[in-house]
């Protein structure tokens, strides 16, 4: 079961997700994407702790999509609210491309399966999940 922590982290992982979902639908406000971020670090922290974000995030190979997701934080914050927001997005991916077949294999066998059947869904996780290349 969760103990007391992870579950204050869920809570705030979720209004994360909430506040940057209500951010984007008011076209990029600065105050909810700026507490979206807020959320979401400090979710992380009740989560998994603050050594294991760090070795997370100063990864070699994920070194680009930490800096730009921190770029992105900091446009945010002076008001550059759409460009932040693309600079965030691209960190994003980054950190968490080598993640995403296993993420949407869960996603396949779950009851959501159905909608990565919808065409152009479809195309992009087939692309994701059999387009593999060697690191040479």
């Amino acid at each position: 079961m969760l103990d007391e922590s992870k579950g204050i982290g869920i809570v705030l992982l979720l209004l994360g997700l909430v506040t940057g979902s209500i951010g984007v639908f008011l076209f990029f406000d600065k105050f909810f994407l700026s507490l979206c971020n807020l959320f979401y670090l400090l979710g992380l922290y009740y989560v998994v702790g603050t050594n294991k974000i760090l070795k997370f995030l100063m990864d070699k190979e994920k070194i680009v999509g930490s800096i730009s997701f921190f770029v992105g934080f900091l446009l945010i914050l002076i008001n550059r609210t759409f460009i932040g927001f693309l600079f965030q997005s691209f960190g994003v991916y980054k950190l968490l491309f080598t993640f995403l077949p296993n993420f949407i294999s869960v996603i396949k066998y779950s009851p959501l399966g159905f909608i990565l059947k919808i065409p152009g869904i479809k195309q992009a996780t087939e692309y994701f999940l059999y387009n593999k290349r060697l690191p040479i």
